[in-house]
């Protein structure tokens, strides 16, 4: 996974991630977990473009989204936003991180744009903390 910064001043500090689309080639439900959730078999292929993720990180331990709400998602519900508070709580990590998402991928679109974003922003974070 590459690192790209901008030199552009309002960019300092901030890292940008790809966070890929992708295409289900197969999907099956097996079951229902206790929670709910479907238990799945899938089958799925990355495609060459999707979302970019900003992170940049905060002494001050709060998770924050960054910019308006350009996609229609409450910040409570954003996924990435979730995923980064709950890598925090289980790592027991004390720093915080702004984040921010250049949408490509449609929203509701079967590409995986949420998902695929919240797993950029885990294995960014994770990095990024030493997790």
């Amino acid at each position: 996974m590459g690192n790209a910064v901008s030199d552009d001043s309002e960019m300092q500090g901030w890292s940008q991630w790809p966070a890929p689309a992708k295409i289900n080639l197969f999907l099956h439900i097996t079951g229902r977990r206790d929670d709910c959730y479907h238990l799945l078999q899938t089958v799925f292929q990355l495609l060459d473009w999707g979302d970019s993720v900003r992170i940049r990180l905060r002494d001050d331990g709060q998770i924050i989204r960054a910019g308006a709400d350009s996609y229609g998602v409450d910040e409570g519900d954003d996924l990435i936003i979730r995923a980064a508070r709950l890598l925090q709580a289980r790592a027991h990590i004390t720093q915080g991180a702004e984040l921010a998402v250049i949408k490509q991928i449609p929203l509701g679109g079967g590409f995986g744009g949420g998902s695929s974003d919240a797993a950029t922003v885990l294995l960014v974070l994770n990095q990024l903390w030493q997790a």
